[in-house]
């Protein structure tokens, strides 16, 4: 009689699509719901805006302040949803610098007051939301793939950063994803 050795099979990790914090994904809804559209992406930018990204150092006033402005701005792209319907086949230019998307921030009024409110200019409400989508996600890979390297132009302190601060930063993001879901 053998004996065969079998394989257990684990059951398969949820992709980095599927964790990559909600709020994080849902910001980027309720911005294009208000109207603007997606950059056309990091490359794209020049080198004057790749190294704004790449010089930019989190904070936890920055980064809550960043989470205060998105749920202002979440908020504003509910109450907007119901009324402007009508502008939604309007074809907005993909910007492709970082003052394009600033511009087409600033140009909506709820959006702009959130901003002011939380003390951030377009501009840095801009890089903000950049900074932190890509730290937290390379934050996630580097942690589920122990053998990843640290993306290229990610600012070291800022992964250090939310390293040190992972929990608090769940947390927040997770009362964005709330509020965003109508919590």
């Amino acid at each position: 009689m053998q004996i065969r050795a079998t394989r257990v099979r684990r059951a398969p990790r949820a992709s980095l699509a599927r964790r990559t914090p909600l709020a994080v994904v849902l910001l980027l809804a309720a911005i294009s719901m208000l109207g603007l559209t997606a950059p056309a992406g990091a490359q794209s930018f020049d080198r004057d805006d790749t190294a704004a990204i790449e010089r930019y150092t989190l904070t936890m006033a920055k980064f809550d302040a960043w989470v205060e402005a998105s749920t202002q701005i979440a908020d504003a792209a509910k109450t907007m949803k119901k009324t402007t319907d009508d502008d939604a086949d309007e074809e907005k230019p993909t910007p492709r610098t970082l003052d394009e998307m600033a511009d087409q921030l600033s140009a909506i009024p709820e959006a702009r007051r959130a901003m002011q409110n939380a003390r951030l200019t377009p501009r840095e409400f801009t890089i903000l939301s950049l900074v932190i989508m890509q730290t937290v996600m390379a934050d996630q890979l580097i942690r589920e793939v122990p053998k990843a390297e640290v993306p290229k132009g990610l600012n070291p302190a800022n992964l250090e950063f939310v390293r040190a601060n992972r929990a608090k930063i769940d947390a927040r993001l997770k009362e964005l994803q709330a509020k965003q879901r109508g919590g």
